[in-house]
C-alpha cells in the first residue's frame, strides 16, 4: 500500500481545513462525534457572533429591546402582567432585627420603620417608600434588565435613597478618546470586571455625576457573570409579543371587512351579469335619489334589496348567500395559546400561573403552585440581597445622627430576617390543619409557622400572650 494512501485512510489529512475562498483563508472542519456541533441543512442556523460576555450586548441592542417592551407594556395586557403580575406574585419583604439583644432589637425596627414607612423620609424625590422602592427595583428588572439605586442622606442625617432607572445610566456624549478605557455601558469595571462604579446621565445625555460602588445597590440578575448591563427579562419574549400583536390586530381586521358584506349572489351556468334580473338591474342602473335607488356600481346590500318585506325574484341558477366569518380560526388561537405559553416559562414562571389555569385539575395546580413557590423564593432571595444594604446603611446613618445607640458588645448590630408575604394557596383549610399539626409536634418552629403567614412571630405572639392576660382579667378565664 503507497504512503499516499494509508495517509489518506489513517487521517493524516483528516483535521486539515479546506481551503477558503480568499488568499489564505481557511475553514474549520468539525471531526467530533457531537452532532450539536456540526451544521447542517435539515435544520435552521444559529449565528451567536461571540462567547466574550462582556461584548455579546451593545449599549444600542440594550436599548432597543428596552425600548420595545415600555412600548409593548403600554399596550399589550400580557406584557403588562407579565412585568406587573410576576412583581405582585414576589412581594415584599419587610425586617425583623435579629441580634441577642431584644431592647436593641426593637429599637432598630422602630427607627427604621419610621423612615421606610413614609416616602418624604425615605426617598430624595419623596415618590416611594421602602415597599414601593421594591416593587419598582422588581419592575425594572424585569422590563428594563436593571437600575441603580444610590444611597444618600437627607437635611437631618438620616438614610435616603434615589432610584435611577436603565436608560439614566450610561457612557454619555463625549468627544472622541475622552472615554476612560474602563467604562463600559455606563459602567466603570475594576481589574477583575466587577462593577467598580456608575455613570449617571442628565436629561440632557451629558455625564451629570459618578457613583461608586459603596455609594450604590445595582439591581440585576448575573445571567452572565461577565456581561457589565443586564437585558430585559422580557428580552426573550419581544418576537413573539411583537407577531402576537400583528397576528390578532390582522384577525380583527379580517373580521371587521368580512362584517361590512352582509350577502353576495352567487351565479351558476352563465358568466358576468347576464343571469341578474331586469328588475334587479333596473335598480342597479337607476340614478333617483329616492330612497333604495342606487347609481351604477353602487353595491347592492341586503337591506336595501329586502326592505319592506320585498321579496326579490332571482334568475335561475342564482342565489343569494349570506357571508359568515369563521375567523378566529382554532389554529390561530392554538398558535397565540402557545406564544403565551412561550413567554411564560421565559420568565421562569407556568404559563397558567400567569395567563389562565381554567384547564387544571387538582393535583396539577397543586404542582404549580409548589413551582410557583420555588420560583418566588428564589426571587425573595436576591430581594432580600439588596433589602439588607438599605437596612444596614439606614441603621448605621440613625447611630451617626445619634438616634440609635449600639450596645456594648453587640457586634453584629446589622443582623436581620425578611418576613415575606403570606404564601399563596388554593386550600387554605388542609394547608392550615397540617401547619397546626407540626407546630403541635415541634416540627415547625413558630418563626416559620408565622413567617409563613407574613407576620413576626415575636409580634404575634407578644399579641397572642397579652389578649390572653386581658380575657383572664376580665373574666377570669384561665
Amino acid at each position: 500500500m503507497g504512503n499516499g494512501r494509508r495517509g489518506r485512510r489513517g487521517g493524516k489529512h483528516r483535521n486539515r481545513p479546506p481551503a477558503g475562498d480568499g488568499a489564505g483563508a481557511v475553514l474549520p472542519v468539525n471531526v467530533s462525534g457531537w452532532d450539536g456541533a456540526r451544521r447542517s441543512e435539515r435544520r435552521g442556523h444559529l449565528v451567536w457572533p461571540t462567547l466574550d460576555s462582556k461584548k455579546e450586548l451593545s449599549a444600542h441592542e440594550r436599548l432597543e429591546v428596552m425600548r420595545k417592551v415600555r412600548g409593548a407594556e403600554a399596550n399589550i395586557g400580557l406584557v403588562k402582567r407579565c412585568v406587573g403580575g410576576v412583581s405582585d406574585l414576589v412581594g415584599y419583604l419587610r425586617p425583623q432585627a435579629a441580634t441577642e439583644n431584644a431592647e436593641f432589637n426593637r429599637a432598630a425596627e422602630d427607627a427604621f420603620n419610621r423612615r421606610a414607612g413614609h416616602p418624604l423620609a425615605f426617598d430624595l424625590a419623596g415618590r416611594l417608600d421602602f415597599f414601593a422602592w421594591q416593587s419598582a427595583t422588581k419592575r425594572a428588572r424585569l422590563r428594563d434588565g436593571d437600575a441603580l439605586t444610590v444611597l444618600a442622606s437627607g437635611a437631618e442625617g438620616g438614610g435616603r435613597v434615589m432610584l435611577y432607572e436603565a436608560h439614566q445610566i450610561g457612557n454619555g456624549r463625549q468627544a472622541r478618546g475622552e472615554r476612560p478605557d474602563n467604562l463600559t455601558d455606563g459602567v466603570f469595571l475594576d481589574r477583575w470586571g466587577g462593577r467598580a462604579g456608575f455613570r449617571i446621565l442628565g436629561d440632557d445625555g451629558q455625564t451629570w455625576k459618578t457613583v461608586p460602588r459603596d455609594r450604590s445597590i445595582y439591581h440585576g440578575r448575573a445571567d452572565r457573570v461577565g456581561r457589565p448591563r443586564e437585558v430585559s427579562g422580557m428580552a426573550h419574549a419581544v418576537s413573539n409579543f411583537l407577531d402576537m400583536v400583528e397576528i390578532v390586530a390582522d384577525t380583527k381586521h379580517a373580521i371587521k371587512v368580512a362584517a361590512l358584506w352582509g350577502v353576495a349572489m352567487e351565479t351558476q351556468g352563465t358568466a358576468g351579469g347576464e343571469a341578474v334580473s331586469e328588475d334587479i338591474r333596473a335598480w342597479m342602473e337607476a340614478g333617483s335619489d329616492a330612497p333604495g335607488a342606487g347609481g351604477a356600481g353602487e353595491v347592492l346590500t341586503l337591506e336595501s334589496i329586502l326592505r319592506g318585506g320585498r321579496v326579490q325574484g332571482l334568475p335561475g341558477g342564482s342565489k343569494l348567500t349570506t357571508l359568515q366569518d369563521t375567523r378566529p380560526h382554532p389554529n390561530q388561537m392554538a398558535l397565540l395559546a402557545h406564544l403565551v405559553r412561550d413567554i411564560a416559562w421565559g420568565l421562569g414562571i407556568a404559563p397558567e400561573v400567569l395567563w389562565d389555569m381554567s384547564g387544571l385539575n387538582g393535583t396539577a395546580a397543586r404542582y404549580l403552585m409548589a413551582d410557583t413557590r420555588r420560583f418566588v423564593e428564589n426571587q425573595q432571595m436576591e430581594l432580600e440581597r439588596d433589602c439588607r444594604r438599605v437596612w444596614m446603611y439606614f441603621l448605621a446613618k440613625e447611630v451617626q445622627a445619634g438616634r440609635l445607640e449600639i450596645p456594648a458588645g453587640l457586634d453584629r448590630w446589622w443582623d436581620s430576617r425578611w418576613i415575606a408575604q403570606a404564601d399563596l394557596t388554593i386550600d387554605r383549610g388542609r394547608e392550615g390543619k397540617l401547619e397546626k399539626e407540626l407546630v403541635e409536634a415541634d416540627l415547625r418552629t413558630r418563626q416559620e409557622y408565622w413567617g409563613r403567614q407574613g407576620k413576626d412571630w415575636q409580634e404575634q405572639e407578644r399579641q397572642i400572650s397579652a389578649e390572653r392576660e386581658f380575657l383572664k382579667d376580665l373574666g377570669g378565664v384561665e
